[in-house]
């Protein structure tokens, strides 16, 4: 969320994550039925999404001011502290206001 409460734009994280040299997933991942319940988008808001030319693959993650998606950071074995400090890094920057 914003600071004023607004939703981020998914596909934005993400392209700000690559930038940063993060990998991230964006998204439904996969899972678009549950995806869009857990947003609360109806079936028409889909459908009107997609007659207005989006769709899953592109780099919108909101339309009209909701999101399509979510980001999701995956940790692994192989994470290691300097990846975690370069996400805190990462959040910090663009997405918490002191």
């Amino acid at each position: 969320l914003q600071a004023g409460g607004g939703v981020v734009d998914p596909a934005l994280v993400g392209r700000l994550a690559a930038q940063a040299g993060l990998q991230v997933r964006v998204g439904c991942f996969c899972n678009v039925g549950a995806c869009h319940r857990l947003l609360g988008l109806s079936h028409d808001d889909v459908r009107t999404a997609h007659a207005e030319g989006h769709v899953c693959w592109d780099a919108v993650g909101l339309v009209r001011g909701r999101p399509t998606g979510a980001v999701r950071v995956s940790l692994g074995y192989c994470t290691t502290a300097a990846d975690l400090d370069a996400l805190v890094t990462f959040i910090s920057t663009y997405f918490v206001v002191a």
